[in-house]
């Protein structure tokens, strides 16, 4: 049956190619934020994703305006993009300046560039492109040729077609939009004025530092909870866990700093990769092969050599 209900797929916007470089891209940033990547490398290997992202995105607007897309394919990209690369959206990991007046202060400036700024701007087009795309777009979508409807998945899979999901994901495509809007317009500002923010340490650090156990000083917990207040969004949105003093907290509290990062770094990206490969499996999404697709290749090659320079950095 799934030979005769095959469908063909856009191998130029999810082929095995594609979500492979994809893959390898968000590999190649998580271990450059995560473990000492230079500035450049990360800068050099942002630019590239955004590149990859932007020409996915325009190709599903106006595959969707043209009425060529399949009412999976918006989905599928916006995890491939968006759902994949969201943790990196809201603050880079920079090196300290040689004029910085605490050169030998641990870790690295939070400080917005232009491929971050960038990227803002892209996710919070192509988030609230879905909300009108969830509303209405959809319906001039051609449909699957299998004559079944089409399935969504978050991790389980559901109808895409649904009016309850369709209410939901366009509620939901409107609150995030504003939300990468919000940041774009906060990073546009601290990148014109030259703002920087304090120094942070690295996430490899602070899981470390999560695992140890409460040494017994009496304040531990309620420093803990000062910081937490002072740094409000900082704490919440921070790549790296937040260190709070020497010796470590009770494991409750260290569980909840592990599990922060985890959500920030890791189950999200894992989310997305996991719902797209279930998406194109239940909907018999089939695609060319690699050499018979110039985006494909371009998109591997692009994420081999990413994933090979943070590997060597």
């Amino acid at each position: 049956m799934a030979l005769q209900c095959a469908v063909d797929g856009d191998g130029d916007l999810y082929g095995l190619g594609v979500r492979l470089g994809l893959y390898l891209q968000w590999l190649a940033g998580f271990l450059l934020r995560n473990f000492d990547g230079s500035w450049e490398t990360i800068s050099a290997v942002r630019t590239a994703n955004n590149v990859l992202c932007s020409t996915l995105v325009l190709a599903i607007v106006v595959n969707t305006t043209k009425g060529t897309a399949l009412p999976t394919d918006y989905l599928i990209v916006y995890y491939l993009t968006i759902a994949l690369f969201y943790s990196e959206s809201y603050h880079l990991l920079s090196s300290n300046d040689d004029d910085d007046d605490d050169d030998d202060a641990p870790g690295c400036y939070l400080r917005p560039d232009v491929p971050l700024t960038y990227q803002n701007l892209l996710f919070a087009f192509a988030t609230i492109f879905g909300a009108w795309f969830w509303i209405s777009g959809q319906d001039h979508t051609r449909p699957l040729t299998c004559g079944t409807p089409p399935k969504a998945a978050l991790l389980a899979t559901f109808d895409l077609q649904s009016h309850s999901w369709r209410k939901f994901a366009a509620t939901f495509a409107v609150l995030v939009g504003l939300i990468f809007l919000f940041f774009f317009l906060v990073h546009l500002y601290a990148l014109l004025a030259g703002i920087k923010a304090g120094v942070t340490s690295k996430a490899a650090i602070h899981v470390a530092v999560a695992f140890e156990l409460y040494s017994g000083h009496p304040m531990g917990l309620l420093a803990m909870l000062s910081h937490v207040q002072q740094t409000g969004l900082k704490f919440i949105l921070g790549h790296g866990l937040m260190y709070f003093g020497e010796g470590g907290f009770i494991a409750m509290l260290a569980s909840v700093v592990v599990f922060q990062w985890f959500v920030l770094n890791v189950i999200g990206p894992l989310i997305a990769i996991v719902s797209v490969e279930r998406m194109l499996r239940e909907n018999n999404l089939q695609t060319s092969p690699i050499p018979e697709s110039s985006g494909q290749m371009i998109a591997l090659a692009t994420g081999v050599a990413g994933f090979l320079m943070a590997a060597w950095d």
